[in-house]
């Protein structure tokens, strides 16, 4: 199947995840920044959940783990992206040829995502503005 474009690309996945028939209540769709982003907000406004992809600078000097970690440590919950290249099916069928893709390895070492689904109230994402200002704060 040819797509338009990527937004086309997540519209079809979404009504084709819509036929399953998925219990979607704690439901986050993680995307790679660049081309997946745009076929993640297509799957999460058609499904109904959220779409919350973090991806540290190239020249910050956060480290992701440490912001992990602590953000971890105060209840909220955090899942690395995983770019293809990383799955352990395209390891078994191509080999290790992250090395031949080095925005899809810097996403790998410095993406991730926070939980989030439709449940939450203004209070939790308040309280996760207020997590993210107090480490800020400490890294300052």
């Amino acid at each position: 199947m040819i797509f338009n474009d990527r937004f086309h690309a997540g519209k079809i996945l979404a009504q084709r995840l819509l036929k399953l028939k998925l219990n979607l209540k704690n439901t986050t769709v993680a995307a790679i920044p660049r081309g997946g982003v745009a076929v993640a907000v297509e799957v999460a406004e058609t499904l109904g959940v959220s779409v919350y992809p973090l991806v540290i600078k190239k020249d910050s000097k956060i480290k992701r783990d440490r912001l992990i970690y602590f953000l971890e440590k105060e209840n909220i919950e955090t899942r690395y992206l995983m770019p293809l290249l990383s799955q352990p099916i395209y390891k078994k069928l191509f080999g290790n040829i992250e090395e031949n893709y080095p925005v899809a390895k810097w996403i790998d070492k410095n993406g991730f995502y926070i939980g989030c689904h439709q449940e939450l109230k203004r209070s939790d994402l308040d309280y996760v503005i207020y997590t993210f200002e107090k480490f800020f704060q400490k890294k300052g």
